[in-house]
């Protein structure tokens, strides 16, 4: 019989041994499963903070991408507005009258130069030949105005509406731009 109690123990002794891996298993394979669960936990919020995050910048990018677009369209509607001025300024120069203008444009003209020859539009050639009978007055395809040229040709001065009405607009459109619109 004792080697029945022999046998009996060691089936006893492997059963506690197979029951403590197994039980060493259970809390192994528990150990995997929470640290599994947490690591998806954890992997979950970094998502979600990873997602809001990528939200807000493509907000905050859209809000600055609406912001620029809206001070473009204001800027062209401020652009818009100051070339009208410019444009109805040129075209309300010639109610004082052709005569009066032209003469106002050729008197400091040839106090800079010797005039010999006056290159004028079409429309301001009848009015200039009578006015400036001392100097050859050329038709020229200009809008308005004048140029001045000296005999030898060495020397042209540029009077005409459009170079005027430019130059006057470099030196003025910030006093123009705060008067329209207070900047």
């Amino acid at each position: 019989m004792e080697l029945n109690n022999v046998v009996l123990e060691i089936i006893n002794e492997a059963e506690k041994k197979a029951n403590e891996i197994a039980k060493a298993a259970d809390r192994e394979r528990q150990k995997i499963l929470d640290e599994a669960r947490e690591n998806i936990k954890r992997r979950k919020g970094e998502m979600k903070k990873n997602t809001e995050d990528r939200l807000k910048q493509a907000r905050t990018k859209e809000l600055a991408i609406s912001r620029t677009n809206a001070k473009k369209i204001e800027m062209n509607a401020k652009k818009n507005i100051i070339e009208h001025v410019y444009r109805d300024f040129s075209q309300a120069i010639y109610s004082i009258g052709r005569e009066k203008i032209l003469m106002m444009l050729f008197k400091p003209g040839k106090a800079q130069i010797d005039v010999s020859k006056i290159y004028i539009s079409n429309s301001d050639f009848e009015i200039a030949k009578k006015l400036f009978s001392d100097a050859k007055v050329i038709k020229k395809d200009i809008n308005g105005g004048m140029v001045l040229e000296n005999s030898d040709g060495t020397e042209m001065l540029d009077l005409s509406l459009p170079t005027i009405v430019e130059d006057l607009e470099k030196e003025t459109v910030n006093d123009v731009s705060k008067i329209l619109f207070g900047e």
